[in-house]
């Protein structure tokens, strides 16, 4: 009796293993997700610091960049997600061509598999950018600030 009931508690946790293993995302950060992304963010100034966010089109948000820790935000924010990505394609950004910088730059970069990536930057004060990409980030940077502001929803991935 002792031996069948030892034997479906192994079973049981076993099968609880697995199951949480099935539910795991094919991909291990924002860098080897194959689908469509969009990281934005800033850099420049006296230290050179550069703050990164990835948006991946199947809604995941992370902050953090290949060489430091990389954090995932959790939110159910899924039709925003799905209206970021749009507008860049309604907007035309892919024909944008801006490649400047200044002491304090912003950039988007849009990775799609199979197409090449296509990056705007621009200085934080270069005033012939378009209206239409200012609102654009402004909108991408809101939504990164909302994330952070739920930090106790975050997890580090790397």
């Amino acid at each position: 009796m002792r031996l069948l009931f030892n034997y479906n508690i192994v079973t049981g946790l076993l099968l609880f293993m697995f199951s949480l293993n099935s539910c795991k995302s094919t991909h291990q950060s924002p860098y080897d997700f194959k689908g469509e992304k969009i990281i934005f963010g800033s850099g420049g100034g006296f230290s050179g610091k550069v703050t990164e966010y990835t948006l991946l089109s199947n809604g995941e948000f992370y902050k953090g960049t290949n060489t430091d820790q990389v954090y995932a935000f959790k939110h159910k924010q899924n039709a925003r997600v799905e209206q970021i990505f749009n507008s860049y394609k309604e907007l035309n950004f892919g024909n944008l061509d801006i490649n400047r910088s200044g002491n304090i730059y912003n950039f988007i970069v849009r990775y799609k598999e199979g197409e090449a990536s296509h990056k705007i930057q621009w200085g934080d004060y270069d005033t012939e950018v378009p209206e239409s990409l200012r609102i654009y980030f402004k909108n991408l940077m809101a939504f990164a600030k909302e994330m952070n502001k739920s930090a106790n929803n975050n997890m580090p991935v790397k």
